[in-house]
């Protein structure tokens, strides 16, 4: 229904039924369901791009990036969105968009001025979610993007280093993220190897570990006998990363 609605906006401008402005919740609405035109819509009927719209204090600009949509991360900035707003948690859309694999987003709001080294903990905190030690690095290798590793090296991203380095040595599939660290100069040495362990560790208790031994153990029932990369495999790395998400809270 706030589809169509904001689709009649955009056909029948800003007078009768579209006297009223659009709210953040609808414009988030529209975003979720990445639907260009009713994003564009919305705007044009009034909808704050910079107004909140959950408890985490997230903006629709987190929304768009959390969804890797690069056209619609791009209305919002026209529109005049904030490009390195935090969440309650200190996360920005660059965090989000790192998350979310999405270079195309990556790139593009630093381009437009997201800082590659904002720390979560750089901002006031007002919701305890997440880690305040995350950075858009240190994401970036908990998610196993090597991509997305070596374009914000390529920016200056140090913040959270040894820490992203750490996450990239936790096991063998992770080895190109690790030659990207090991290229910026990046060397394991005692306090990087404490980190691996405690991320190990971490890993082995708590909700995360038992959600993924779960998946581990759907995967492996399915897993060709042939040594070939199969849908297990991709199970098994979904899991495994999805794992480590769960730990930086993310």
């Amino acid at each position: 229904m706030k589809i169509r609605i904001l689709f009649l906006c955009a056909a029948i401008g800003p007078l009768g039924a579209c006297s009223a402005t659009t709210s953040t919740g609808e414009l988030n609405y529209a975003i979720m369901n990445e639907n260009l035109v009713a994003v564009r819509a919305g705007i044009e009927n009034g909808a704050n791009v910079n107004g909140t719209n959950n408890k985490l204090d997230s903006r629709p600009i987190h929304t768009a990036a959390g969804k890797g949509n690069i056209a619609i991360v791009r209305e919002l900035v026209a529109a005049g969105a904030e490009v390195d707003v935090p969440d309650c948690a200190g996360r920005t859309p660059l965090m989000y968009a790192v998350k979310a694999n999405s270079l195309a987003v990556s790139r593009y709001l630093v381009e437009e001025g997201a800082e590659v080294n904002r720390m979560a903990k750089d901002s006031n905190r007002t919701c305890n979610v997440g880690s305040p030690e995350d950075t858009p690095l240190v994401i970036a290798a908990a998610t196993n993007n090597t991509e997305t590793v070596r374009f914000l090296i390529s920016k200056g991203a140090k913040a959270g280093g040894q820490r992203a380095f750490a996450f990239s040595l936790l096991d063998e599939s992770r080895e190109p993220v690790a030659k990207q660290f090991r290229a910026a100069g990046y060397t394991a040495d005692e306090q990087t190897a404490r980190m691996v362990a405690d991320i190990s560790s971490d890993l082995k208790s708590g909700g995360a570990s038992q959600q993924t031994a779960d998946q581990t153990r759907t995967a492996q029932s399915k897993q060709p006998d042939d040594g070939s990369y199969g849908l297990a495999d991709a199970a098994l790395d979904a899991a495994a990363t999805g794992a480590v998400l769960a730990l930086i809270g993310f």
